[in-house]
């Protein structure tokens, strides 16, 4: 590669994996979390609460007043896609500046854009490529401080650690490498750069710092922020044991699911190449990345892929590095780069394969949703540009519920209640409690037949979908249910 091109190459890659993110790009809103999120930055939601990821929510909000085109789904959806194509950017420039090698660079960013997790969250709204995004800032500077001298790189990475803490706790599992990179540097440990220093990383933090004080003048108490902060209920979800071997089984499958290419082989090159004779840069990867592994390998819940993908994204690092290996020749490294057709070829066809259908059917609480949609489809296939099951279905039921309607669901409630009424303003005559079903009680099953109860008794209309009506059904005073087809789903209408 010329000097020319090699210029031409870094001021313009960016292009790339934006390209590729906007043409794939989701135009309505999907499931689970994608209407919580823009419900947040809709109504700029700050709270100590672990779901509620302040930065996002902020830059959110202010992209919404600032870029007037599109609905307000599609417009935050574009804001996730930048922050994704501005991940693979930053790695690409880190690679550069790590190896030394722009086409080895070259093709581990290209990895790293093809790469499930981070490509499925920069077409569905999520506030994870701003996290990842933020991460490559923190890898960029601190190799342009190693190779510099410059204090103000270093500055500048807690600058960036602060800000991920304000959007993600997960963020937090970078402390053990940022503490081991200033031991092991001294200009970093003088007492003027740590003053500095940590003025940068509150300044990051101050958003997280306003949230936690905002929650503790709310709840009273400095235990209520820590239970909001550690998950609550939701803790016990995500560290429930899992069964036999097919968690640590999941998490290597999903990790060549990542990489599914010839990339995979020198990823395994590259790391170990990092444990002969590192460099203070280099020991900071391997124990951010030993964090990180630590942490996700241990979260039990289906969207691993998404807690995990800081591992990903910093794999590439790693990748590049055995890519750029003096007995890798060009024509490897152009068989390499081409292989990384598989990953398309793989995620749009993924969820039409027996066996991986069969694992994704083994996810906890995948059973639950198979009357409402596809999950292998949905959540293996990051290509969502023709995706509308969700608007299809709302506007169906829309249509069909006559006013001040009870509808108790469990997959499209959060779209229907955070997007279409709280956003659009849409039927918000309908009445559709949110019923959380990940660990729901009996005493909770109760409380939501009472109610159910209630509404038949004042003669309400009151729909259920299916998982709902298997809760319920021995607890509520059914005389007859009405089977009504909605999208090829069946809800049913209680009497």
């Amino acid at each position: 590669m010329t000097l020319t091109t090699d210029r031409w190459i870094r001021r313009l890659f960016w292009i790339v994996p934006l390209s590729l993110y906007l043409a794939t790009l989701s135009p309505t809103i999907g499931y689970v979390d994608a209407a919580l999120v823009l419900n947040n930055a809709h109504s700029l939601a700050i709270s100590a609460w672990v779901n509620n990821h302040n930065l996002f929510s902020l830059l959110g909000w202010l992209w919404l007043r600032v870029f007037p085109l599109g609905s307000v789904f599609l417009r935050l959806n574009l804001l996730s896609a930048l922050f994704g194509a501005g991940t693979v950017y930053v790695i690409f420039l880190c690679c550069c500046e790590y190896t030394r090698c722009p086409e080895a660079s070259l093709v581990a960013a290209l990895a790293l854009m093809f790469s499930h997790s981070l490509w499925w969250h920069s077409t569905m709204l999520e506030v994870y490529t701003l996290n990842s995004l933020l991460m490559a800032l923190i890898l960029y500077v601190l190799l342009r401080y190693t190779d510099s001298g410059l204090v103000g790189w270093f500055w500048a990475a807690l600058l960036f650690w602060g800000l991920g803490i304000s959007n993600h706790m997960l963020m937090g599992l970078f402390a053990p490498a940022v503490f081991l990179f200033i031991i092991l540097d001294r200009r970093s440990r003088r007492l003027r750069n740590l003053a500095v220093g940590g003025a940068c990383l509150l300044l990051g933090m101050a958003l997280f710092i306003f949230a936690c004080v905002r929650s503790g003048l709310r709840y009273g108490s400095a235990g209520a922020v820590l239970e909001l902060l550690n998950g609550g209920e939701f803790r016990t979800l995500m560290f429930s044991p899992a069964s036999g071997c097919f968690w640590p089984l999941n998490y290597l499958f999903l990790l060549v699911f990542q990489y599914p290419s010839l990339c995979l082989i020198f990823l395994a090159w590259g790391l170990t190449a990092l444990f002969i004779r590192p460099r203070r840069f280099e020991l900071f990867l391997l124990t951010a990345l030993a964090a990180q592994v630590l942490w996700s390998a241990n979260f039990h819940i289906w969207d691993v892929y998404a807690y995990a993908l800081p591992v990903y994204a910093l794999a590439a690092l790693p990748l590049a590095r055995g890519l750029a290996s003096k007995q890798i020749g060009r024509r490897l490294l152009i068989l390499t780069a081409l292989t990384l057709l598989a990953p398309v070829l793989l995620y749009t066809n993924a969820a039409r394969i027996g066996p991986i259908r069969g694992w994704v059917a083994r996810y906890p609480m995948v059973e639950r949703v198979k009357d409402a949609f596809d999950p292998a489809g949905y959540f293996l296939n990051p290509d969502k540009h023709d995706f509308r099951r969700v608007e299809r279905y709302t506007g169906e039921l829309f249509s069909r519920l006559p006013e001040n309607a009870w509808y108790y669901d469990d997959t499209y409630d959060y779209p229907i209640v955070y997007y279409y009424q709280r956003v659009l303003g849409k039927r918000t005559d309908l009445h559709c409690p949110i019923v959380f079903p990940f660990w729901i009680t009996e005493e909770k099953k109760l409380r939501l037949a009472a109610q159910i109860n209630s509404r038949l008794a004042a003669g309400d209309p009151v729909y259920v979908a299916p998982y709902i009506m298997s809760l319920i059904q021995p607890l509520v005073e059914i005389r007859e249910s009405e089977s009504v087809d909605l999208c090829g789903r069946k809800i049913y209408r209680l009497r």
